[in-house]
């Protein structure tokens, strides 16, 4: 066979040529597509679809760039349309294709069918339910398709009552039919996800699409093998039987819609390169042609398993952590495969594990030009960028993510970062927002949105990401991270209590974060920073309040975290203002406690500061006043009087602010009378020659001691309080008879009425100037209460 003759026929099948035309790669026609999905609706009686067809749609974009000839600017992707939007977007590729391109057109969302009157409808997003003004039919859907010049029309249908496009199921065409013969003839073909019925919200039919579409390693994948691929899986995993077959009357030849893949095109280059005598475009070389690139395409797919093996066994390795030998099995899959992009993706990721950055973005750099719709190679680039510091060209990679995969939060999120990076808050937070849009539940988003918003000084929003942050994470560095940011906001509120425990609970679970953590160090370090900034605010709080207990506590906690010298001191001064400040205030005041305590402000304010106005004078001032208004520590001996003891003395000591003791002796002038005995009362019963009878005079002696303590109240004022034990002996006059005659009158104790009884006192003691004075009750039962005075001195 002419090698001439193989590649005219090679090209004559995929460019429609005829034999007089020039072979050339630029006849095979543009790949055009209309996306839509339509999840929510505005009549609240169409059901939402929980954005799954909007999903669907995005994905069936990607794999479609990715992998197929569809490039970016040739596709409409209509999201939640309205009719209208879909009118317009038809009439737009009604004015752009060609005879020789080729149009996808996609539709997911509702659906309705009328038995009635055999008529099908897909549902836009302004559709209301029982009003078809809105609704577009199946029949205004084929005059569309019609007004559309191509060479292949494909229109792939997810919808209820989908399979209404076509009245009968059409015969399939032959699968092992060459490619060729499929792409030479005009087609309108259809496949729907069903027959005039319902078909589930989430798409088993998508599923499956979009998955054989992905793993399709065949350069020409026609429709009807498409179909082929998918029907049994959708038909059992759904109940539902998918449909393919001719749209009716709109120019339908037999012929089918062939998705070319990437890649494809540098076969008919090589080929046209060797290509060197007539072009002869006969039925024989065409089959000739496709014979040999049957072989080679044979060939190709055992490169390609070996690649994807070495590829896999990679993988294994990255993921345990084994990046040098994983970067070995990568490449021995790029030795089979050069032309893939994840290979070099990957490649580069165990790069940059090893630290070689130039590898690693030489390799994103390969990724990205072998695969420019694989968002995740743009991904990687950004992360890399990122990582480097390198925010304006890490935002260009991740806008390009966002183009990509738009319902991919972390493109939003990771463009977000650098945004911060670059101190762009305002549009880091619409990133942030957005992302949030397509993740609600992610609560460490919530945190970056609050980071975002702790740099535009809405502390308020900041506060509340926060919280929502911790009401959705778990995970502890996340948990972490949002105490942190909500900390920063508090202390800016100046809420310094909610501050303080926010970052004792971050403090509580960075202890519980597992040491090798590679933010464990970052976190303790902000910690550190957070509270020293906390006990700093806090004693400025208390300076300003004038609580120097306060401001001592904080200033204390505040040095053992501080790390700046300067700023310590320089509290440190305004502390020292303070104490002197307050020391000349308490100078005026006539209470001893001020006095001693202004002293000791002078001292603090001297020894710790060096204050400069602090001066021996203004020290010995206060010692001055302290002697005059208080002698701490002193003793007294006074006189006490009742009119029970009036008799008596009291002596001991009163302590400044401490406690003190005392005792006390007392007694009347009864308590002097010399007993010549004791007696009974049943002694006066006695009879005969020697007896006693009372004088008719009774004496009571009354003698007390007690013991006590002195408790100082507020000078110069005390308490004292104090028990004891009382003796009231009864001495009555005694005459007594010896042999009949009167032997002189004695005073004896009377055993019967005499008594001992316990006895508690209590009261005021006044000592000023050495002057004492005190005044008290005393009892000795419950309804014997006795009043108490006394005057003394102290020294």
């Amino acid at each position: 066979m002419r090698i001439s003759t193989f590649i005219v026929g090679f090209i004559f099948c995929f460019g429609h040529l005829h034999s007089q035309d020039k072979a050339t790669v630029n006849n095979l026609g543009k790949y055009y597509a209309i996306i839509i999905g339509a999840s929510n609706y505005v009549d609240p009686g169409i059901p939402d679809l929980d954005s799954l067809p909007i999903k669907d749609a995005l994905a069936l974009r990607e794999v479609l760039a990715a992998h197929y000839l569809f490039e970016k600017e040739n596709t409409l992707l209509l999201l939640n349309p309205t009719r209208r939007d879909i009118v317009i977007a038809f009439s737009e590729m009604a004015t752009k294709i060609t005879p020789k391109d080729n149009l996808l057109i996609f539709y997911a969302g509702h659906g309705h069918y009328e038995t009635e009157n055999e008529i099908g409808y897909w549902f836009p997003c302004d559709a209301e339910a029982g009003n078809p003004s809105n609704w577009l039919y199946n029949d205004q859907l084929v005059v569309d398709i019609k007004k559309i010049k191509s060479l292949h029309t494909l229109l792939i249908s997810d919808a209820c009552f989908s399979g209404s496009i076509f009245k009968t199921r059409s015969a399939l065409d032959d699968v092992s039919e060459l490619v060729k013969q499929k792409y030479e003839l005009k087609s309108r073909k259809a496949i729907t996800s069903g027959t005039l019925k319902t078909v589930p919200n989430k798409s088993v039919f998508v599923k499956y699409l979009l998955e054989k579409l992905y793993s399709n390693n065949t350069k020409y994948f026609s429709a009807s093998q498409l179909f082929h691929s998918i029907e049994e899986p959708v038909s059992n995993n759904s109940g539902t039987l998918p449909q393919f077959g001719v749209i009716q009357n709109v120019g339908d030849e037999g012929g089918d819609f062939i998705f070319v893949a990437r890649g494809a095109l540098e076969s008919f280059t090589n080929a046209i390169g060797l290509a060197g005598g007539v072009i002869m475009a006969t039925k024989s070389a065409q089959s000739m042609a496709f014979e040999v690139a049957a072989e080679n395409e044979r060939k190709l797919k055992e490169e390609m398993a070996k690649a994807e093996k070495y590829f896999e066994e990679g993988e294994k390795k990255r993921k345990n952590q084994l990046f040098i030998a994983a970067i070995n099995e990568y490449n021995e899959a790029i030795k089979l495969l050069a032309t893939k992009g994840a290979y070099y993706r990957m490649r580069g990721r165990c790069y940059n594990q090893t630290g070689n950055k130039t590898a690693t973005l030489n390799d994103y750099n390969k990724s990205i030009e072998l695969a420019p719709y694989d968002h995740l190679g743009w991904a990687d680039r950004g992360s890399y960028y990122l990582s480097a510091g390198e925010y304006e060209k890490g935002v260009v990679d991740y806008t390009k993510v966002i183009e990509l995969a738009p319902a991919d939060p972390s493109g939003f999120q990771y463009r977000a970062a650098c945004l911060m990076g670059l101190k762009k808050y305002q549009q880091a937070l619409i990133d942030y927002q957005s992302a949030i849009q397509f993740a609600p539940t992610e609560g460490w988003l919530y945190a970056e949105r609050a980071r975002a918003k702790l740099n535009l000084k809405d502390y308020e929003g900041c506060i509340a990401d926060a919280n929502k942050a911790l009401e959705k994470v778990k995970d502890k560095l996340q948990r972490a991270n949002a105490l942190q940011i909500k900390a920063a906001a508090l202390l800016k509120t100046k809420n310094f209590s909610q501050a303080l425990s926010t970052y004792q609970e971050l403090e509580k679970i960075t202890n519980e974060i597992a040491p090798g953590s590679k933010d464990l160090p970052e976190l303790k370090i902000d910690l550190k920073q957070g509270l020293a900034e906390i006990y700093k605010r806090s004693c400025e709080s208390a300076i300003g309040d004038g609580d120097i207990k306060g401001m001592e506590q904080y200033y204390s906690a505040y040095r053992a975290r501080a790390s700046d010298d300067r700023d310590i001191e320089e509290l440190k001064q305004k502390i020292c203002s303070v104490y002197y400040d307050s020391a000349l205030y308490m100078m005026q005041m006539p209470d001893a406690n001020d006095l001693i305590l202004a002293k000791k402000y002078f001292l603090n304010a001297k020894d710790s500061c060096n204050h400069s106005g602090v001066t021996d004078e203004l020290i010995k001032k206060c010692d001055k006043k302290i002697a005059k208004y208080l002698r701490p520590n002193r003793v007294f001996l006074a006189y006490c009087y009742d009119y029970k003891c009036p008799i008596g003395i009291a002596f001991g000591g009163i302590r400044n602010r401490s406690t003190g003791f005392y005792a006390s002796f007392r007694c009347n002038s009864d308590a002097f009378t010399e007993s010549d005995g004791d007696f009974k009362n049943e002694d006066f019963s006695k009879s005969g020659k020697d007896s006693i009878s009372s004088a008719g005079s009774t004496r009571i002696a009354n003698k007390e001691a007690l013991i006590g303590l002195t408790q100082a109240l507020a000078y110069p004022i005390w308490l004292y309080l104090g028990a004891g034990i009382g003796a009231y002996p009864v001495y009555e006059n005694i005459e007594k008879f010896f042999s009949g005659k009167s032997q002189g009158k004695f005073w004896m104790k009377n055993t019967d009425q005499s008594s001992l009884k316990p006895i508690f006192e209590v009261g005021i003691i006044v000592d000023y100037k050495g002057l004492n004075l005190r005044s008290g009750v005393k009892a000795n039962s419950l309804n014997n209460f006795i009043l108490t005075f006394g005057i003394g001195f102290s020294f």
